[in-house]
């Protein structure tokens, strides 16, 4: 099996998405997997275990850059929640999947189980330490002030693409230990770093999605309506998210289900690989 690079027009925005085809199929959905914001992309977070979680499920496995991420286009948008719904929709419409299952971690978390409250082809849903689970902040007035001075970010990305070393460093947001991480990793950030203006997308959600009373977008209120089985995954060690958001969510759904990641912070994905390929593919494979 191999990896591919392809690209589509999806909702008049160039997609660019990685793809594993496995030779034997068992004729289950594709899956697509989302990945987060910040500085992100399909090969940064997902890289590591598309052809692990094709060979487990024996079928397609399909990951996009959002719109603005990686080697997509970089349309003028607010780049809200929404919006990357919206675009991930005309993906799966370009691409003429008729059922598919999604799985999303972080900002794609909350892309995903927002699609699947709105439309029924997806059959299963994995949110990893997702998005779209709550309304706090996680440092509350500060990331509502950081959010208001756009230049903030812009200078951290700066310094970061200066050194491999710092850019390593500052993973330590997202994941226990950032030195435990394989070097691709932070050379795959490095080249995503060196870009011109890495944030503006996330900037632009975060302009649309923090608000002084907590994040806009909350899906919780919906929860008790979610069709789909789901299966919310989570970093016990995370500060972004907590793992309380996916442990209610679990309750919430009418047939979800938690699991919580010991030794994992914000990106089980990179950090927990195997732990993330094994309960995934479990769960996708009962279907």
């Amino acid at each position: 099996m191999t990896v591919h690079d392809e690209r589509i027009e999806a909702a008049g925005v160039g997609i660019h998405y990685l793809r594993d085809d496995p030779a034997e199929q068992d004729g289950g959905p594709p899956v697509v997997l989302l990945h987060g914001g910040i500085v992100d992309s399909a090969r940064l977070s997902w890289g590591g275990i598309i052809e692990s979680l094709a060979a487990e499920l024996g079928r397609p496995v399909l990951a996009p850059d959002l719109a603005g991420y990686g080697d997509s286009d970089r349309p003028v948008a607010a780049y809200s929640t929404a919006y990357h719904v919206e675009v991930v929709r005309g993906l799966l419409d370009a691409l003429g999947l008729a059922r598919v299952d999604l799985c999303g971690c972080s900002l794609g978390g909350g892309v995903a189980l927002g699609l699947a409250l709105a439309d029924d082809r997806v059959e299963r849903l994995v949110a990893i330490d997702s998005f779209g689970l709550g309304t706090e902040l996680s440092s509350g007035r500060l990331t509502w002030a950081l959010a208001q001075v756009p230049l903030c970010n812009r200078l951290s990305l700066a310094v970061l693409a200066r050194s491999r070393r710092l850019a390593r460093a500052s993973l330590g947001g997202i994941v226990v230990d950032p030195g435990a991480l394989p070097d691709e990793v932070v050379e795959t950030l490095f080249d995503l770093l060196q870009r011109e203006d890495p944030g503006h997308p996330f900037r632009q959600w975060r302009s649309a999605e923090v608000t002084r009373q907590g994040y806009a977008t909350s899906y919780v209120p919906l929860l008790p309506e979610l069709q789909q089985p789901a299966l919310f995954l989570h970093g016990a060690a995370d500060e972004v998210f907590p793992p309380a958001w996916s442990e209610q969510a679990a309750e919430l759904a009418p047939d979800g289900e938690c699991v919580v990641l010991d030794d994992c912070a914000h990106w089980p994905p990179r950090e927990r690989p195997d732990a993330v390929v094994q309960h995934v593919s479990r769960f996708l494979g009962e279907a």
